[in-house]
């Protein structure tokens, strides 16, 4: 039965390419938590001007 040993060395590339990949994924998750707190915040003061005006 023959063997198949892989060798892998880590190369700089594929940590570049991870540490990109991961700082990515970080920026996108917190732009979109920022957006949905943002339209929240803005839902909560449009409320708050329709109760003191014609509340």
């Amino acid at each position: 039965m023959e063997t198949i040993r892989m060798e892998e060395k880590e190369n700089f590339g594929d940590f570049l390419f991870s540490l990109l990949l991961f700082l990515f994924l970080f920026v996108y998750f917190d732009v979109i938590k920022r957006i949905q707190d943002y339209s929240k915040e803005r839902l909560i003061i449009r409320e708050t001007v329709v109760k003191r005006c014609w509340g």
